[in-house]
């Protein structure tokens, strides 16, 4: 179909079937009853009809633009088609390209990361009413995690799980229900789970459902190698599986399945602060031999990291913490009180003295 050549007023009048000088109103509705007339047709015909309507309409209404002069290189036959073609083409068809092509990197971005993506070699996961000593916000490690990199350099991507299961005023509540969540999916075996840090709730909420692993061989190493350790340090936990979780007619038998840590709060000396602090191995841990190793280990080298002076946390749900007694205020504890005003004016002046030295 060729363009139409521009027409005057007074013929845009006539192809409207309009007299001269008709006002804005009768040129909208005249253009809408010849529209609707030859719509549905696609003869050559009626196209050119139709487009000297429209023409006379834009006229008439002042929307009428010039089109630019004809450009005798869109005639030019590009890659078999003309270049005007080609240029319609790119008019039309540049958003649904672009999408494509972001749609295209997106999915080939996503392909490379699941290939060259490589699970970790070793998961720590703490669950519980724990408090982190280091700045969280910093990116920084915690000494534990720190630690067990040092101890087993051969792991290549280790992971620490950091999860806080607490009713300490203000923590929260979409932050809790994130890591009860995490612990669902550990007890299911959907995160697969290593080496566990838990608090006695948590401990006591899965030792019988067949969650943990008796500990019982990596226990009596550590009491045959290092018996100091279970001088005040660390205390085996010792329970059996539900009967829920066993075969039928199966009996459960007593086994070590934490290894408490609580009395003398060890972790706080590796960043991780908690009232009570169980070690254990998850069943569905997907390196048994090497999270043994990394637990032994741990312990073995407790003598090297752990810090008597490093405070304790006396009120959890308050976070309160209290640094340990010396020696010389635990002497004072022990004195017994003063029989005379005279000794008490002199153990007085002791203590200023102490406090201004």
């Amino acid at each position: 179909m060729d363009s139409p050549k521009k027409m005057t007023r007074k013929e845009a009048f006539e192809v409207l079937e309009l007299k001269p000088g008709s006002n804005k109103y009768d040129v909208e509705r005249r253009y809408t009853l010849l529209a609707k007339r030859y719509r549905g047709r696609s003869d050559e015909e009626t196209l050119n009809k139709l487009a000297d309507i429209t023409m006379a309409y834009d006229i008439l209404t002042g929307r009428y633009v010039e089109p630019p002069p004809p450009d005798p290189r869109d005639d030019e036959i590009v890659l078999g088609k003309k270049r005007k073609d080609w240029k319609n083409i790119w008019a039309y068809g540049k958003v649904p390209f672009f999408v494509t092509l972001i749609v295209l990197f997106f999915v080939g971005w996503l392909v490379y990361t699941i290939v060259t993506n490589t699970p970790p070699d070793f998961q720590t996961s703490v669950f519980g009413d724990f408090i982190q000593g280091n700045d969280s916000m910093s990116g920084e490690p915690v000494k534990m995690e720190s630690l067990i990199e040092e101890q087993n350099p051969e792991l290549e991507k280790p992971v620490f799980s950091f999860n806080i299961i607490s009713q300490r005023p203000g923590m929260d509540p979409q932050l809790v229900m994130g890591s009860q969540m995490k612990l669902t999916l550990m007890m299911t075996g959907a995160e697969q789970v290593d080496l566990l840090v838990l608090d006695r709730d948590i401990y006591d909420s899965i030792v019988d459902e067949g969650i943990l692993v008796p500990l019982d061989d990596v226990c009596a190493k550590l009491q045959k190698e290092y018996p100091e350790l279970f001088d005040g340090y660390v205390e085996p936990l010792k329970g059996k599986l539900s009967p829920d979780v066993l075969p039928e007619g199966e009996v459960a038998e007593e086994h070590i399945y934490g290894l408490d840590l609580s009395e003398k709060q060890m972790l706080n000396s590796l960043d991780l602060f908690g009232r009570n602090q169980i070690l254990a191995l998850c069943f569905h841990r997907p390196h048994p031999e090497k999270s043994e190793e990394v637990l032994y280990k741990l312990l073995a080298s407790a003598e090297s990291w752990y810090d008597p002076d490093v405070p304790v946390i006396t009120d959890q749900a308050a976070g309160e913490t209290t640094q340990p007694a010396s020696e010389e205020e635990g002497e004072a504890e022990g004195s017994q009180a003063p029989e005379s005003d005279q000794e008490a004016e002199d153990q007085a002046g002791q203590t200023k003295a102490k406090k201004a030295a």
